[in-house]
């Protein structure tokens, strides 16, 4: 496995900043921060079924809804990513948008 990016962010609203982790060689990970230093790996959802060619990620709120999305961008052909939080612990990918074309992608941030 070989870690390109991570994004901190509370998605699932317990107070506590969880990590997401982008990898070029693996699966990319989601860890549940569960207190007291101890974080538990996520093992469902799309955003963690992913394989290969992710390199970076940020957190950041698109549609106002108070849940932190998730964006990972993507070296290769796949283009890159946006996983909208649906506010209960999962993600949905969001598949019709501008920013999943392309690839080509290192980096990235969110800005208000």
């Amino acid at each position: 496995m070989a870690t390109e990016g991570i994004g901190w962010g509370d998605y699932d609203g317990d107070g506590r900043a969880d990590l997401f982790v982008a990898n070029d060689l693996g699966v990319n990970v989601l860890y549940h921060n569960d207190g007291g230093g101890i974080f538990s790996r996520v093992q469902n959802g799309s955003m963690t079924s992913r394989t290969q060619d992710c390199y970076g990620c940020a957190c950041g709120d698109y549609d106002n809804d108070g849940f932190p999305d998730l964006f990972v961008t993507s070296r290769f052909r796949e283009g890159n990513l946006l996983y909208h939080n649906n506010g209960d612990g999962t993600f949905t990918e969001i598949t019709n948008s501008v920013v999943n074309q392309g690839g080509d992608s290192f980096g990235c941030a969110w800005g208000d």
